[in-house]
């Protein structure tokens, strides 16, 4: 049995190496998560659905933020995607999007880097404030989101969804 003595820190080096031990489980469980197989099944939500649900990861906007935010684009569908060019799911889903989006030619597309273009252009980063990437937000052409995907997904799965935005007049 050890003494009590070999096991005591003084408290300021206990609670900062408890802090940076929880940050780095969370960091490393995170990290885990984004190449994780298992996490490319995650389920879009649409809002017929329930729409407590699409808002998880990014903060829900009114129709009028939404046409502030993307000056030129109202009486268009829209695609916005949120991500990083340090996301491994992210730079997974570049070459989907980049293969999809030529059969749907009503949509716009803007692709947010969250790192790179928080400085050049935070206005959809502030609006949305994403939590996670990436995100695809899908914007019907009076402004109102109809859609969001998170995680990485096969171009099986958002071609229907595509379709349907593409759509919308």
């Amino acid at each position: 049995m050890m003494p009590h003595s070999l096991l005591k820190l003084p408290q300021k080096y206990t609670i900062f190496s408890l802090s940076i031990l929880l940050s780095l489980v969370a960091v490393g469980s995170w990290s885990c998560s984004s190449i994780n197989p298992a996490s490319q099944t995650t389920k879009s939500t649409t809002l017929s659905a329930n729409p407590s649900e699409m808002f998880m990861g990014i903060q829900h906007a009114s129709p009028q933020q939404i046409a502030q935010a993307f000056p030129g684009t109202p009486g268009k569908p829209l695609l916005v995607d949120f991500s990083s060019k340090y996301c491994l799911d992210c730079q997974r889903m570049k070459p989907v999007l980049e293969s999809l989006l030529p059969k749907f030619q009503h949509i716009q597309f803007k692709h947010i880097d969250i790192m790179r273009d928080k400085a050049t252009n935070p206005v959809p980063i502030n609006l949305f404030k994403p939590t996670t990437v990436p995100v695809l937000v899908f914007i019907s052409p009076n402004s109102k989101i109809v859609n969001v995907v998170y995680d990485y997904h096969p171009g099986k799965e958002l071609s229907p969804l595509l379709a349907q935005l593409n759509t919308m007049q």
